[in-house]
């Protein structure tokens, strides 16, 4: 995080099998919903073509091989130099993940890393930071009814039924509906995506 803190050097198995893990529970209100998940990665010493794994659920989602810049170059393709383990010689690098997977059917979500190390951890290492998730808990497109808004829907004929018409309010909320997310999801962030369509003169 901000204060430089991240997950204890991690090392590894011939097998690159999943040797780190959690699971987060986000309730039966989005099982089996989409989840996108992002974190850092973080390639520590002297890789030498290793395999950095990402599994959701015990399955792989991800999988990447990683080599030292300063004796490889740029094989990996990407990623920031720092020098978190403070070797100079061998430069450490932040590489950034995003991907996309599902809840299961309890709406819970297991998140893994494994990798194929096989030196001493003050030789090759990895780390994590930054973990973040993003749980689609509702997706409306209003084609069969407003589910739950305090007012109706709007076929617009040229496009697609949508939330509306919608007049003034005099900049005050006329408009909403609540969302429960449930007690284990409570002061947690959410994030909102919508499509607003300005219609006629304004």
């Amino acid at each position: 995080g901000a204060s430089n803190y991240v997950l204890a050097p991690q090392g590894g198995n011939p097998s690159g099998s999943q040797l780190l893990f959690k699971t987060y529970d986000f309730g039966t209100g989005v099982a089996n919903k989409p989840i996108q998940i992002g974190f850092d990665f973080i390639e520590i010493m002297s890789w030498d073509g290793e395999y950095f794994n990402v599994y959701g659920n015990d399955v792989l989602l991800a999988q990447k091989r990683y080599w030292i810049d300063s004796f490889y170059g740029n094989l990996d393709g990407d990623g920031v130099t720092n020098t978190l383990s403070k070797n100079t010689a061998w430069p450490d690098e932040i590489h950034q993940f995003s991907l996309n997977a599902s809840t299961d059917a309890s709406g819970k979500f297991k998140l893994g890393f494994g990798s194929t190390l096989d030196e001493a951890l003050s030789n090759e290492s990895f780390s994590v930071d930054n973990i973040k998730m993003y749980v689609q808990y509702s997706y409306e497109n209003f084609e069969n009814g407003s589910n739950g808004w305090n007012m109706g829907t709007w076929d617009s004929l040229n496009y697609s039924k949508m939330l509306g018409l919608m007049g003034g309010t005099n900049g005050l909320e006329g408009y909403s509906k609540t969302y429960a997310f449930g007690n284990q999801n409570a002061n947690r962030k959410v994030r909102v995506k919508l499509e607003f369509y300005k219609i006629r003169d304004w």
